[in-house]
């Protein structure tokens, strides 16, 4: 009867490991007999304990790592619970040869010694290692962070373990930048994760899959494909897996709940009070030599999703959709595979949903001659958007023919409700107040192909390269809106209840060609070509409240604009990696616009040819420690058509705002000079960046007032330049020779001047029942150049808003095996002056003051903490008081499971506080906060996670499948 069962027995097991590959079958496993193997790892020719070295076994005749584990700091390292059998032991550390050696355990202690590792000669000549086990180690164009020794909770995402490395931030927008650069794009093991959606790798991919960081500095892909160094820099951030992860699959499913805990109050209104907070993820990601698959799902509703969903309006501006707190929900796929012979590719599909409520309260000073005005708003709303993206990419980046291949199809809706009240005073008498709402939904498709083919090293000619480009796409959108408003002034109440339909219709088709020929062994030509074209047509349909159509606000605009390019360069390349390009670029701009309203019918820049000559400088140079980068170029940049429209938006009736059919093209020239000196010895850092642009003709804005205090502006081409720049400096090293005490200083300035135009006095309102645009343009813009409006014959002067905006950043961290604190300090100024009256004092200043501190009992508890102090000076009344922002957090894992319970603000006081200075005013605002909270969370990992109890861990994952 024995021998039945165990042949049963077995026969099961077989079944079972037919089904799941990451199941492991051991002779042993049913007996329930273990071994724990001690062992000891030390460099061969110092003998100093080696720390961070991987410890792990593979059962013989078997790929699978079961038991994984990494030394301490002092060299030594225990396996748990390795069933008996026959094994590979294997001990590694990247710097060193690695130790295998085959074993069968069968004693419930093995001790394997002391593990003399060999340094790898070969390894060292391509990275310089700062001291054994440095967590840090710096290569040619790439830094790359173990990120074992960086101490973060059992429950953080890839985010959390970023912030703990040296150098790393992340933008309110979710994007990663490494001292002070922006990361272009997130692999997962050198393979595209989620194309250009940053904020789904860094809130989703678990900080417990993570071997190490790398950040790569490399040539653009246009240089990769050309030859020819085009100054551009691409910054990828990789995420290496650890060995266990690298093939097989693993995954987690976490929920959360609690409570908000913070009502509004007169001393602070804008403060959500929803009551029930909520969250539930799921990651499943599976890896093989080839391919690549990983599933996301999650969803919540509290203010630490991370999740990001823009949308891009007609002008190709990106903007956030959602902005507010959001109950928000996401499902994604990501597909990679290198199965074609050298070629590698990538799908993605991905889904995101917001239910968002938003709220403001904002004051603004106007600074007028005749009387400041002083205005106070209120406003709430409701929106809900979706946004479902689908990315193909097929690359190739070897051999003698190159190409990239990227289609991409993205559809996004929003529903959006918002209600507003103003009231605006002059020396306390009242001018005018408001109310406002507007229902509207909106609905975009936008269609995409990116593509380039490269032959490479023509003729048998190394570095003759020809290159062909395309690039086209599609957009389509559709928008009703509901516009209800009301003003009282003192002549009396006026009611405008207007409906709009819109229909945007756009498409763009870009064709480059070329051409690189090496001239001796450090010169190379190169000459290019580049036609660009594209249309635009935006309708939209205003009817009053009985359903008539109303002429005066119903227009129609159609754009035409076609751009010519000619760039020539010659490069000299010196050294290794050394290089100077010079050259110029002629571009040709052709910008036709037909306008239609009531009383109008027009089309400017019909037959006219915009000529612009930019020169092209870029060099860079490098020598030890010391890098230097030098960019100089011009673009020419097309007015979007929605400021072109001819007529009067009345949706706020207290600040109405036209369009220009009169806009030109603008030119925009850069300067960028960079130099780092590092120090891979110490892994110090010094970062200085200084850039510059200037735009000519840049569109600016014209800007009066009524007797009522009603503000009305149209965009212009400002006559005089505008110019934006700043300068840099970024300082990073460790105070201690272990690199456990990090100093971080950071300090820039951005300076900006732009011109605006302002009204001289105060000017007539206009007729918004029978507005006639052709001859308000008449009267205020005159002939197509704008005679009377440059002139200032139609009463506008020129003012200049000049804006100085220093800022100091200081952070210290401490970080040890078991706790870690961080001190940062920052302080940020803004000063800026109005031309027409200098003397008016728009100067603010912030101070930020925060202590963070993580903590690990010996129980394997995991604490934190942080405390910041904000105060300012310089707000209005009412704004910038104080503020205490107190959070922390207790993590406990419990095998495969993870606790944890999080406390949001403490005492209930943070704010969102923002300051805006332009042309002739300036307003502070707060937006709605998600203030005081508790929630509860428990989060499973399955699969190969949790690797000294892998086998118990797939034993549950193939239950909860199968």
């Amino acid at each position: 009867m024995k021998k039945i069962l165990s042949v049963i027995l077995f026969i099961m097991c077989l079944r079972m490991t037919s089904w799941a590959q990451v199941f492991i079958f051991n002779e042993s496993a049913y007996q329930e007999r273990m071994s724990e193997i001690k062992v000891a790892v030390v460099d061969s020719l110092s003998g100093e304990p080696v720390p961070f070295a991987s410890i792990y076994v593979i059962p013989s005749k078997d790929t699978t790592i079961t038991n994984f584990t990494l030394t301490d700091s002092k060299g030594e390292a225990k396996l748990d619970e390795v069933p008996f059998g026959s094994y590979q032991f294997h001990v590694e550390m990247m710097g060193y040869k690695p130790f295998i050696r085959e074993r069968y355990f069968r004693e419930a202690q093995v001790n394997m010694g002391t593990i003399r590792l060999q340094v790898d000669e070969l390894f060292l000549q391509a990275a310089t290692v700062t001291d054994v086990g440095n967590p840090i180690i710096i290569k040619k164009d790439t830094v790359e962070f173990n990120a074992s020794s960086f101490r973060v909770g059992a429950n953080a995402m890839l985010k959390d373990l970023l912030l703990k490395m040296p150098g790393m931030e992340i933008t309110p927008d979710g994007k990663v930048k490494f001292g002070g650069k922006e990361i272009d794009k997130i692999t997962v093991g050198g393979r595209t994760f989620f194309f250009n959606d940053q904020s789904t790798a860094l809130n989703n991919l678990p900080a417990s899959v993570v071997d190490k960081i790398r950040v790569i500095e490399r040539e653009s892909e246009q240089t990769r494909a050309s030859g020819l160094e085009d100054g551009g820099k691409e910054q990828v951030l990789d995420v290496a897996l650890k060995k266990e992860y690298e093939k097989g699959w693993f995954g987690n499913i976490g929920l959360k709940g609690g409570t908000t805990l913070g009502d509004s109050s007169e001393d602070n209104p804008l403060r959500d009070d929803r009551g029930f907070v909520w969250g539930a993820n799921a990651l499943v990601s599976a890896y093989s030599e080839k391919d690549q698959l990983t599933f996301i799902a999650n969803g919540q509703n509290i203010d630490d999703s991370g999740m990001i969903v823009s949308g891009m309006d007609e002008d190709g501006v990106i903007s956030i959709l959602g902005q507010g707190l959001s109950t928000a929900g996401q499902l994604g796929l990501n597909a990679n595979t290198t199965r074609i012979k050298g070629v590698e590719s990538t799908f993605s599909i991905n889904y995101k949903y917001t239910d968002t409520d938003s709220g403001n309260k904002s004051d603004r000073t106007t600074y007028l001659d005749d009387g400041d005005l002083n205005s106070s708003a209120l406003n709430k709303g409701k929106q809900y958007a979706n946004s479902l993206s689908t990315n193909l990419e097929m690359k190739k980046e070897e051999g003698k023919v190159w190409f990239h291949f990227r289609p991409s199809f993205v559809y996004s809706k929003t529903d959006n409700t918002a209600r507003g009240s103003s009231q605006t005073f002059r020396d306390g008498t009242f001018v005018n107040s408001t109310e406002t709402g507007v229902v509207s939904v909106n609905e975009s498709k936008n269609t995409s192909l990116n593509s380039d083919l490269s032959f490479r090293d023509l003729w048998g000619k190394n570095g003759r390269t020809l290159l062909f480009g395309f690039n086209g796409s599609y957009d389509y959108g559709t928008g009703k809106s509901d516009e209800s408003n009301i003003i009282k002034t003192a002549s009396g109440t006026t009611p405008s209840i207007m409906n709009y339909l819109s229909d945007n219709l756009s498409s763009i088709a870009d064709g480059s060609v070329r051409f690189t020929e090496p001239v001796g062994d450090k010169w190379s030509v190169s000459a290019m070509g580049e036609l660009t074209r594209s249309q635009s047509e935006k309708t939209r349909y205003a009817y009053d409240i009985d359903g008539r159509r109303n002429s005066y606000y119903s227009t129609l605009s159609i754009n035409k604009y076609m751009e010519q390019q000619y760039d020539l360069t010659a490069q000299y390349k010196f050294g290794d990696g050394n290089w100077v390009t010079l050259g110029g670029r002629v571009y040709g701009v052709y910008n036709e616009t037909y306008s239609e309203s009531f009383g109008l019918e027009n089309t400017v820049g019909e037959d006219e040819w915009n000529w612009h000559l930019a020169p092209t400088l870029r060099m860079r140079f490098s020598k030890e420690n010391d890098e230097v980068n030098l960019y100089v170029t011009g673009y020419a940049m097309q007015p979007g058509t929605s400021r072109m429209q001819p007529m009067l938006n009345i949706a706020d009736p207290s600040r109405l705002t036209l369009g220009n059919i009169y806009l030109k093209p603008y030119s925009q020239t850069y300067f960028n000079f960079d130099w780092t000196r590092s120090n891979p010895e110490k892994f110090s850092t010094l970062m200085v960046i200084l850039f510059g642009n200037l735009n000519a003709s840049p569109i600016s804005q014209a800007r009066w007032y009524d007797s009522d205090g009603v503000m009305y502006s149209i965009p212009v081409n400002a006559r005089k330049p505008a110019t934006n720049g700043y300068i840099m400096v970024d300082y990073t090293t460790p105070l201690d020779n272990k690199k456990n005490l990090f100093l971080s200083l950071s300090s820039y300035t951005l300076f900006s001047s732009s011109a605006n135009y302002q009204a001289k006095n105060t000017l007539p309102g206009l007729d918004k029942s029978a507005f006639d645009y052709s001859a308000f343009m008449s009267d205020f813009w005159g002939n197509p150049s704008g005679d009377r409006f440059y002139n200032g014959q139609s009463g506008f002067v020129e003012s200049r808003t000049t804006s100085l905006n220093p800022y100091l950043y200081f952070n210290l961290r401490y970080n040890r095996e078991r706790y870690s604190l961080s001190l940062n300090t920052s302080l940020e100024g803004n000063i800026a002056r109005y031309s027409l009256d200098p003397s008016i004092n728009m100067n603010t200043l912030n101070t930020r003051i925060g202590v963070q501190g993580n903590y690990t009992t010996k129980h394997e508890f995991e604490l934190s903490s942080e405390i910041i102090y904000n105060f300012y000076k310089g707000y209005s009344d009412g704004y910038g008081k104080p503020e205490w922002q107190w959070s922390a957090e207790i993590n406990k894992s419990i095998g495969a499971f993870n606790f944890s319970v999080k406390m949001n603000d403490i005492l209930n006081q943070t704010r969102d506080l923002t300051h805006t200075v332009t042309a002739n005013y300036k307003e502070d605002t707060y937006r709605l906060v998600m203030g005081r909270y508790v929630i509860f969370g428990v989060k499973w990992n399955f699969g190969k996670m949790n690797a000294t109890h892998s086998q118990r861990a797939q034993q549950a994952a193939m239950d909860m499948v199968f």
